[in-house]
């Protein structure tokens, strides 16, 4: 830890504020096109692996390519691709990220269909990957949210309220996300999520639903996820929290997050951050992972360029390389542990 923050030191006095910086995006075509990109490299000291893998490594976390642009009027396209994932078949870590078109016929209305995240947390769904105030999402974000699937939703935004429902074609028959695949299974799912904002936008809430059956037809498997979530913005400080209840066929879940930050000038931010997942399958043991962060942020460009150094201490929760995480499933208890990350990032 104490070399960790003696790099980070060297690294913050070679490298100037680049406040006066203004990055353009690049235009061309039919209609207009932007190209935005995230590029994101850790370096994780993680004791929760085994004597045979590499607990001290450097790794690409996101290389995020997006394009989007509109070719008529009142509508849009976008297309993300993130070069560090794989061709995984499973989860979300798959290369095709987010494909969508979005059609427009009133000034508040939007239908978009194709592949994108379903309706849940909004640390998950309106919080960008590139403003993230530690290196990775909270794992109840990660375990609820971070799901992507092929699908439609309509949007719709009445003075200080944003209405939305998703259709989708929701997990495989093995409890799989469906992303880049071809739909397995008569099951669907539905998802819905209501915001609000108060206090001229300094206040924003949600509510949201996620949920349906899959299996089909051979069984069927009931899946539900609701939660609620708070961000409150004054000033320098930023406040975020989170409670949802998931029900998964004989497993009930409870994630409670929470997040605070202090901004201290343009160049340094603190984060405090803690986290608990209940996992309670039925007849099994209840196991509770836990996680406590202390994060230090240096903006060279505010999130365009900056530098993060976070430390979180994990409790019955693998390190996974700082994408910490239950080490099975059902998890199981283990010993407290921390994880050090490192993370570099540029983003246009």
């Amino acid at each position: 830890m104490r070399k960790l923050i003696v790099a980070l030191g060297f690294i913050v006095l070679a490298i100037p504020n680049l406040n006066a910086a203004e990055l353009e995006s690049v235009k061309a075509g039919t209609g207009t096109v932007k190209f935005n990109s995230l590029i994101q490299v850790w370096y994780v000291n993680d004791p929760t692996r085994t004597p045979s893998q590499a607990d001290q490594t450097f790794d690409f976390r996101r290389v995020e390519l997006k394009f989007s642009g509109s070719v008529l009027e009142n509508t849009s396209w976008f297309a993300m691709i993130d070069v560090a994932k794989t061709l995984s078949s499973t989860g979300d870590n798959k290369v095709i990220q987010d494909v969508g078109l979005v059609y427009s016929p009133l000034s508040d209305l939007e239908l978009t269909v194709g592949q994108f995240k379903t309706l849940t947390t909004a640390e998950s769904m309106d919080t960008k990957a590139s403003e993230l105030l530690f290196p990775e999402r909270s794992y109840v974000a990660r375990y609820y949210g971070e799901r992507r699937d092929l699908g439609a939703q309509v949007s719709y935004k009445l003075d200080a309220f944003r209405f939305r429902a998703m259709i989708s074609n929701g997990l495989d028959t093995s409890g799989n996300t469906q992303a880049n695949r071809t739909d397995t299974n008569r099951s669907k799912e539905a998802h819905g999520r209501i915001d609000g904002e108060f206090f001229e936008k300094a206040l924003r809430v949600g509510v949201f639903h996620s949920g349906g059956t899959y299996g089909a037809p051979t069984t069927t498997v009931y899946r539900s996820h609701n939660g609620a979530d708070a961000r409150f913005e004054w000033e320098k400080i930023n406040v975020f929290a989170a409670y949802i209840l998931g029900n998964d066929d004989t497993t009930k879940t409870t994630g409670i997050s929470g997040q605070a930050s202090y901004k201290f000038n343009e160049c340094w931010q603190l984060g405090l951050g803690a986290e608990s997942l209940s996992y309670r399958p039925d007849g099994g043991t209840e196991v509770v992972g836990s996680a406590y962060a202390l994060g230090l942020n240096y903006f060279l460009l505010n999130h365009n360029a900056k530098i993060q150094l976070s430390n979180t201490w994990l409790k019955n929760l693998s390190g996974n390389l700082g994408k910490y995480q239950f080490n099975a499933t059902p998890p199981t208890e283990r010993d407290a542990s921390t994880v050090t990350t490192l993370a570099f990032q540029m983003a246009i």
